[in-house]
C-alpha cells in the first residue's frame, strides 16, 4: 500500500552561511511548526578557518533551540566531505 502525505519543505539556508549566521536566524525559522529539522552548517566555518569549538557551540545552540520549542522534532545532521 502506498501512503501519500502532503509535506512542506522550507530551505532556510543561505549561500555562504556560517554556523553563527544560522544560529542568529534560528528564531525566525522556529516561528513555524517543524516535524523534521535538517541541519547542515559548518562547512563554510571550516573554509574560513573558524575555531571548531565555536562551530560546535553554534550547532549545539541551534539544536537546543529546536528541541526546546519542538521537543518531538526529529533532527537530521548532514555534513560535507
Amino acid at each position: 500500500n502506498k501512503t501519500e502525505k502532503k509535506v512542506r519543505v522550507v530551505n532556510a539556508g543561505l549561500s555562504g552561511e556560517t554556523s553563527a549566521g544560522g544560529f542568529s536566524r534560528i528564531d525566525w525559522i522556529l516561528k513555524q511548526p517543524i516535524d523534521i529539522f535538517v541541519l547542515e552548517l559548518g562547512g563554510n566555518d571550516g573554509l574560513r578557518g573558524l575555531p571548531i569549538s565555536q562551530t560546535r557551540k553554534n550547532l549545539q545552540g541551534i539544536i537546543d533551540k529546536v528541541k526546546a520549542k519542538y521537543p518531538n522534532c526529529k533532527i537530521v545532521m548532514a555534513g560535507m566531505m
